[in-house]
C-alpha cells in the first residue's frame, strides 16, 4: 500500500527518536524530483532536504535490528489538539458508574450527584441497609481525575504548559508523568521519578520553543 506523502505542519518522528515538522513537498528545478523539506524540533531547529522516495522508505532491519519503527519517518500527532481529545476521552471514563454487573441489573442508571441519586440512594438505605453500605464502599473508591493532569490537558500553549508541570514539581508521580507524555506523544525512559521529571520537561520546554518559533 502506498503511503500518503507528507503535508505542510504534519510532524514526524525519524527511527531515531528525532522530531521534525514538515514545511512542504518541493520539485526539483532540473530533475522534476519531489523533495520532502522539513525542520528539526531540537537543537538550532535546522531545515533539511530529503527525497520524498527516502522519507518515505522503511529502515533497513538489517542495519538496524534494534528499530521500534517499521518507517524511517512515522507521522505523529502533538500539541494542544491532541491533548484536549485525550482530555475529553478521560472525562468521559472518569463520568462512568462503577457499580457491579450485578448492581446495574437491578438498579437504574442515574446521573452521579443527581436528585434522582439522592433519593435512590435514600431509598435503598431505608430498605436495604447492607446494599447501601455496598454502593457507598464503591462510590469511595471511585478513580477521581488527577487536577495536575486536567490543569495541564486544559491548558492552550506550551508555554501555559510549562508553567503548570513547573508548579508540580513537588508532587509529580510516575503515573502522572506517564499520562502527560502519552498526552504529548513522548516517550519517557524509565528512572527515577526526579531523573524522569527533567527529561519530561526537556521535552515541553522544546515543544514551547517549537511553538515560540512558529508563531514569530
Amino acid at each position: 500500500m502506498e503511503r500518503e506523502k507528507p503535508r505542510p505542519q504534519e510532524f514526524y518522528r525519524h527511527f531515531k527518536n528525532k522530531l521534525y515538522q514538515i514545511i512542504t513537498v518541493a520539485k526539483h528545478s532540473e530533475t522534476g524530483e519531489e523533495l520532502v523539506i522539513y525542520q528539526a524540533l531540537y537543537g538550532s531547529y535546522e531545515v533539511y532536504a530529503r527525497p520524498l522516495s527516502m522519507f518515505l522508505s522503511e529502515v533497513d532491519s538489517e542495519k538496524y535490528p534494534d528499530s521500534t519503527q517499521k518507517y524511517r519517518f512515522q507521522k505523529v500527532y502533538l500539541g494542544v489538539e491532541k491533548a484536549k481529545k485525550e482530555a475529553d476521552g478521560q472525562r468521559k471514563t472518569f463520568q462512568q458508574e462503577t457499580v457491579s454487573d450485578n448492581q446495574r441489573s437491578t438498579q437504574p442508571q442515574i446521573k452521579s450527584g443527581s436528585t434522582e441519586e439522592v433519593s435512590q440512594l435514600k431509598k435503598i438505605k431505608k430498605d436495604n441497609p447492607k446494599k447501601s453500605a455496598q454502593l457507598s464502599e464503591a462510590k469511595s473508591n471511585e478513580e477521581l481525575p488527577n487536577p495536575d493532569l486536567m490543569e495541564f490537558l486544559d491548558a492552550d500553549t506550551m508555554e501555559q504548559k510549562k508553567r503548570i508541570l513547573i508548579g508540580m514539581r513537588d508532587r509529580i508521580t510516575d503515573r502522572l508523568i506517564d499520562d502527560i507524555a502519552a498526552s504529548l506523544d513522548v516517550a519517557i525512559g524509565k528512572g527515577e521519578v526526579s531523573e524522569r521529571y527533567k527529561s519530561l520537561m526537556v521535552c515541553v520546554d522544546t515543544l514551547e520553543r517549537f511553538e515560540v518559533n512558529r508563531l514569530r
